[in-house]
């Protein structure tokens, strides 16, 4: 028996195709029951122990609040209530960033000693100025005070929402 392989590729690919449809199906109605769950039950610890808490890291986390914003301006816009202050939201994003990056090289850099200072440094190739953070008790204190910029930002927006 001749098998063609043309006819063969073709029903693969209606196969693959019906199921990956199924699939998102299934996927969707599972976004559903999810979103219901939480939203209609007022669960929001649960969803913050769950959703949040064990499945985003902070980059997703800082993303999230990234579009949260953004659809908040559309909304505003198109509803023709007043605006979000946009430069708020790109200080209280920077800050987030800025966090997030300090984060990563306190949590995963390495420490040297260049002969005069410790410094903590990525390990990673093309290392440039940026990947290399001296820690000093001044260098906390500063970090401090973005992290209340961070939250600050964040805290009076969502009253602004809370309210509008």
């Amino acid at each position: 028996m001749v098998v063609d392989a043309r006819k063969e590729k073709e029903q693969l690919d209606r196969c693959c195709g019906e199921i990956l449809r199924a699939v998102v199906s299934v996927e969707t109605f599972i976004d559903i029951f999810i979103s219901e769950y939480f939203c209609m039950r007022n669960r929001i610890g649960l969803f913050q122990n769950i959703i949040v808490g064990e499945n985003m890291n902070l980059h997703r986390k800082i993303q999230v609040i990234k579009k949260i914003f953004k659809y908040e301006q559309e909304i505003r816009k198109i509803q023709g209530i007043s605006q979000l202050d946009f430069q708020k939201i790109k200080e209280t994003i920077k800050a987030l960033d800025e966090i997030r990056e300090t984060r990563n090289i306190v949590a995963h850099a390495m420490a040297v000693f260049d002969g005069q200072c410790m410094y903590l440094e990525r390990n990673k190739a093309g290392t440039t100025e940026k990947d290399r953070r001296r820690i000093t008790p001044q260098f906390v204190k500063d970090f401090r005070h973005l992290m209340s910029k961070a939250l600050f930002g964040i805290n009076e927006i969502n009253n602004i929402l809370k309210t509008t």
